[in-house]
């Protein structure tokens, strides 16, 4: 028994989105290994739960051990209590153990008290409680480490952004990253291995290590079972039933917070019909997910023919990945778009005629057409990003389908800008809103009692900068033939596009001169200069290629080389996607593609260099950076806003679209400084707070 082994098939790196790591990695080096030891920031029983499978062979070993250093994850009242001095951290923490046990026996898990109890009264789990020394109660232990050993000594080491806890393993996006001491990373093993050991002995300078009460060991060793005849006996039970688990709808017992809920409720209630309108960030996947389980219970239990139509091949990954952790092991799941070959088409089709199982098909909404089945059988449709739908092209590629009776769509803005038709076409086709939940409810709302709220509350900040002398003069041009095309120079620009083609193209010219103004790259080399401290992983959104190039060496210029490029126009952008959220480089430069359904949960700051009127943009960019997850702070946010030299009467409807979005940013915000900033920018241009919130009531 030997990690060696494993050395033709371990990888280098296990994302969740595209491994099973707690089969192909865990589960194999357990059954290799003789010593585990394991420090990682958050805990819970459904961890235990999940890596059980890897346990059977190792609980059984003769000499095998398990050293883990945890902490348990603090709710708000917790840590108030804490810092007023009313409880003691180490009991504090003592308790959110027990809460877990406590949970184990409430859901029924004895089978997995009974082997955790084996494992501590043999001598074969150890754990110890880190927490910081900082005075600081926010402050947390969040080591993510694991190391393997063999009897030879040999050893397998894995980090990275993955927590032992149920969210991670299902839900959020995670990856590690594996190295081993037979390969060039020897001294980088012993490293990790020695500082484990620090750490394990109460050595590590800022962390304290307490030993675990007998009070949680005398809780789970009432479970021990008698001999080890009966532990196997109880480990094939618990096998069996997880494998009957796993054929049900969400096997993995995802459950819905308490707004999902209420959205749930709504779907329901509306039978299965309608828009749902909820703030990027705040998981309408799972959402979805809830509703489509609700629809196999109520409506339709086999034979659903479930398709969830997106608009680009990102989403369809995300969907995919999701599904395929969550759905039931019975039914089929099928991605379907451009580069979908020939013989998986024809299975699709097969299995779409044939199958008594439920089939799930996750397709672009420009291979609706070419996709022949859905002609004839469709039971639930729901389209992602809904906005994107309301054009004719889209609109008739819907009505090229069966048209079944239960359709939702899915949006944080599923009103088009400035498109009264087409968000005609949009409600016409999915029917009204059921249920709405914006950014202010999210940044209240705690995803359980006790637990973060669903969005990350922000600070904002806009740095003004001032088109140069040539850009004022093409400005002063293109007013001019704005004002031929509609005589009445005050009534065009933000209040009201008509049909005329010209006036729209001249008055987005206009736009995109202010967006792409050259003084904007040294308002960039400011807030790059005067707060490196608030960018710790940062997207930067650029106009076009262009500009990119020019922001690439602002960050050359101020010896930043920490960034990468993320746009349709890189081959395998996918990649620089997981270097950025693998936290190996701090800044990504981007353009429209992370504009819509990307995940990238430990993102904390955001410059938005160039940003539309247009609200959906800036809405769905702000959503990026505003995902919650424990641990994480507040989020930065720098709007960099370009006015002309000398704004005048001609430039309200130019200036007033920046001022929206700065205001309605600013009400969001955190920043009550930012709203003083503004303030002589509107008298500067005569406009009122008052009318800025009537504009924005208007949305």
């Amino acid at each position: 028994m030997s990690l060696i082994n494993l050395k033709n098939s371990l990888k280098y790196k296990y994302k969740r989105l595209n491994d099973d790591i707690v089969r192909n990695f865990l589960v194999p080096c357990l059954k290799e290994s003789t010593f585990y030891d394991r420090a990682v920031g958050f805990f819970s029983s459904a961890s235990l739960k999940m890596a059980l499978e890897g346990l059977r062979d190792f609980i059984l070993k003769e000499k095998s051990e398990i050293r883990l250093i945890t902490s348990p994850y603090l709710s708000y009242k917790d840590i108030e209590e804490i810092e007023k001095g009313l409880r003691e951290k180490k009991i504090v923490y003592e308790n959110e153990i027990l809460k877990e046990i406590n949970k184990m026996e409430e859901d029924g898990e004895i089978n997995l008290l009974a082997q955790l109890s084996w494992l501590i009264s043999h001598n074969k789990l150890k754990i110890r409680i880190a927490s910081m020394e900082s005075s600081n109660v926010r402050a947390m232990f969040h080591d993510k480490l694991g190391i393997f050993t063999d009897e030879d000594k040999n050893q397998v080491v894995f980090y990275g952004s993955l927590n032992d806890s149920y969210n991670a393993y299902a839900q959020n996006y995670d990856a590690i990253r594996v190295i081993t001491s037979w390969g060039d990373e020897a001294k980088k093993v012993d490293i990790e291995s020695r500082d484990f050991e620090t750490l394990w002995r109460g050595k590590e300078l800022g962390v304290l290590i307490c030993e675990v009460s007998e009070a949680i060991q005398q809780k789970i060793v009432k479970y021990l079972p008698k001999n080890e005849m009966e532990l196997l006996q109880i480990i094939q039970e618990y096998e069996r039933q997880e494998k009957i688990a796993k054929s049900k709808p969400n096997p993995t017992g995802l459950r819905p917070w308490k707004f999902q809920q209420i959205c749930i409720s709504s779907v329901i209630k509306n039978d299965f019909r309608g828009l749902i309108k909820m703030a990027t960030g705040t998981g309408k996947t799972a959402t979805t997910f809830f509703c489509i389980l609700e629809f196999i219970e109520k409506i339709k239990a086999k034979g659903n023919r479930i398709i969830i139509v997106v608009p680009s091949i990102e989403l369809i990954e995300q969907w995919y990945e999701f599904l395929k952790n969550n759905i039931s092991t019975e039914d089929y799941l099928f991605k379907y778009y451009s580069k979908t070959k020939k013989d998986q088409k024809n299975h699709i089709n097969f299995l779409w005629e044939k199958e008594e199982q439920n089939v799930f098909l996750i397709i672009t909404i420009g291979s609706l057409k070419n996709c022949p089945q859905l002609k004839r059988k469709v039971d639930f449709i729901i389209a992602d990003e809904v906005h994107a739908f309301g054009t004719e092209n889209h609109m008739q590629a819907l009505k090229s389908i069966h048209q079944p009776q239960y359709r939702l769509g899915l949006s944080a803005t599923p009103e088009r800008y400035y498109d009264e038709d087409g968000t005609k076409k949009i409600f016409s086709y999915f029917g009204d809103i059921i249920f709405e939940f914006d950014i202010s409810d999210a940044q209240k709302e705690e995803k359980e009692p006790g637990m973060e709220t669903v969005l990350c509350n922000y600070f904002y900040d806009f740095e003004v900068s001032h088109l140069t002398h040539e850009e004022q003069k093409k400005l002063d041009a293109l007013n001019i033939k704005i004002g031929r095309e509609v005589a009445i120079n005050e009534e065009i620009g933000f209040y009201e596009l008509n049909e005329n083609n010209k006036l729209k193209n001249l008055i987005m010219k206009r736009a995109r001169l202010l967006k792409l103004s050259l003084n904007k790259l040294e308002s960039l080399r400011y807030i790059l200069l005067n707060h490196p401290d608030k960018l710790n992983q940062c997207i930067v959104y650029c106009e076009d290629t262009d500009q990119l190039n020019l922001v690439k060496n602002i960050f050359n210029e101020t010896g930043i080389s920490s960034y990468i490029e993320y746009h349709s126009f890189i081959p395998k952008r996918e990649e620089s996607l997981d270097i950025f959220r693998d936290k190996n480089i701090k800044f990504i430069l981007s353009m429209h593609c992370l504009d819509q359904g990307i995940d990238i949960p430990d993102c904390d700051s955001l410059i938005l260099l160039s940003s539309s009127g247009n609200p959906r943009e800036y809405i769905q960019r702000r959503g990026r950076v505003l995902r919650n997850k424990p641990g994480k702070g507040i989020v930065n946010i720098f709007d960099i806003v370009t006015l002309p030299i000398s704004p005048s009467s001609k430039d309200k409807g130019l200036i007033m679209a920046q001022f929206l979005r700065i205001w309605e940013f600013i009400k969001r915000s955190s920043s009550p400084e930012a709203k003083l900033k503004i303030r002589k920018y509107l008298s500067m241009m005569d406009v009122s707070e008052e009318e800025l919130d009537a504009e924005l009531n208007k949305w």
